[in-house]
């Protein structure tokens, strides 16, 4: 979509795009490898129980991008002009002005990028689709409102300012989501607790059933075989299949 209305202002503009682009990308792939590795991160732990870790992997994989981003900005400081003349071989003002324009625009914004990826990931790793969908979704209208009103009013400094609105946009929103879903970044064990001495939600009975299946399941988890799993809970092999049934584990 934005592609047309960088088409619509002339050839200059589409080499001082491309030769940015490319660029910037090359800054934007630890962030997709941080995303990925999180969601698996944050997968892992939600099956293991141990949800109060994912708070933690995510602001360390926060804090990596971060070091990333400072060395992307001192490239970008110092060598984005002479890095846009190499990338596109040409040696026309303008291309490498808008090229390094685009840079200067783009990589002092990563932090809220790198924020939404991470953490867009790490939701999708704790089973949310919803959020991450309506977060693609805020991305192309974004996109859609920039290429048919902005870009066509601004010209190429819209074009350049695109894509770090709209990770602003989505960074709040995400931030929002996972604000609201807080509690969820708790093992399963303090949901429990906090359930019980509310007093509303769950009673003693329960409570000790709840916690019976995650010492069922964490056994489970860390052992090759259900007998394994028996002996380290100290119980026979037949009493741990009785309770696995009950408890439908």
């Amino acid at each position: 979509v934005l592609q047309g209305s960088i088409n619509a202002l002339g050839n200059l503009y589409i080499t001082a795009q491309v030769g940015g682009r490319k660029l910037a990308e090359l800054f934007y792939i630890p962030g997709i490898a941080l995303g990925t590795s999180t969601a698996t991160y944050v997968s892992q732990n939600v099956g293991a129980g141990k949800r109060s870790r994912i708070g933690r992997g995510m602001l360390s994989a926060i804090a990596l991008y971060g070091a990333w981003w400072i060395i992307a900005l001192l490239f970008t400081i110092f060598g984005a002009e002479d890095a846009v003349r190499m990338i596109t071989g040409s040696d026309n003002s303008e291309v490498i002005r808008n090229g390094a324009l685009y840079l200067q625009i783009s990589i002092p914004m990563i932090p809220p990028m790198a924020v939404l990826v991470i953490v867009r990931n790490g939701l999708q790793g704790m089973g949310h689709s919803v959020s991450p969908l309506i977060c693609s979704s805020l991305e192309l209208i974004g996109k859609v409102v920039f290429a048919l009103f902005v870009v066509p009013v601004y010209g190429y400094f819209a074009v350049c300012i695109c894509e770090p609105v709209t990770w602003v946009v989505c960074c709040i929103f995400i931030l929002v989501f996972l604000f609201l879903t807080r509690r969820e970044l708790k093992d399963t064990t303090e949901l429990s607790s906090g359930d019980a001495l509310d007093g509303k939600e769950m009673t003693l009975k329960e409570c000790v059933e709840q916690f019976e299946i995650q010492l069922i399941q964490k056994a489970l988890n860390n052992t090759a075989s259900a007998a394994k799993a028996a002996k380290t809970l100290g119980i026979d092999a037949s009493t741990l299949c009785k309770k696995r049934k009950r408890y439908g584990i």
